[in-house]
């Protein structure tokens, strides 16, 4: 099912404009009448929003989904959250001498 991508011009001192800018920072969910919304920021330029989906194509997605699931199933979960805990201790940034 394709969906028109349609612009709202917001008020840049408007409640919406500040949870966007919230956003930007932090996960938002906006909940309304019982139906929650994930906010996801896209930084795009004036008028790129209408080449977001060009050439998007459904049945491609599905057999990438199907080619690729499973792929990570021999890994050792255990050892890459070990790894990953290991990384986050040791830094990112590299020392200069």
């Amino acid at each position: 099912m394709d969906r028109e991508t349609n612009t709202i011009d917001v008020a840049a001192d408007s409640d919406v404009a500040i949870v966007l800018k919230e956003a930007a920072e932090t996960r938002k969910i906006i909940e309304v009448n019982g139906t929650a919304y994930e906010v996801r920021i896209l930084r795009l330029g004036k008028g790129e929003h209408a080449d977001l989906l060009a050439g998007y194509d459904p049945d491609t997605v599905r057999r990438a989904l199907a080619e690729t699931a499973g792929g990570w199933s021999e890994l050792d979960v255990d050892a890459m959250i070990a790894d990953i805990y290991r990384a986050r201790d040791q830094g990112s940034r590299s020392t200069m001498v």
